[in-house]
């Protein structure tokens, strides 16, 4: 993903559910990541509308 985004002038990285035990192993994998990386925005699906449509009025 670093070779690819690397120059990118934005990044969208989405993120998974972690495991409580392994939060700061985490943590510390994204930072490296986003260290290496400009503009970067992490995104959360939300999981109540997995795989729904949602209507917009």
């Amino acid at each position: 993903m670093l070779d690819a985004s690397r120059d990118a002038d934005i990044v969208f990285i989405g993120l998974a559910i972690s495991e409580p035990d392994g939060d700061e192993s985490f943590a510390g994998r994204l930072q490296y990541i986003v260290s290496q990386l400009r503009t970067t925005v992490f995104v959360k699906c939300a999981e109540s509308f997995t795989g729904q449509l949602i209507e917009l009025k």
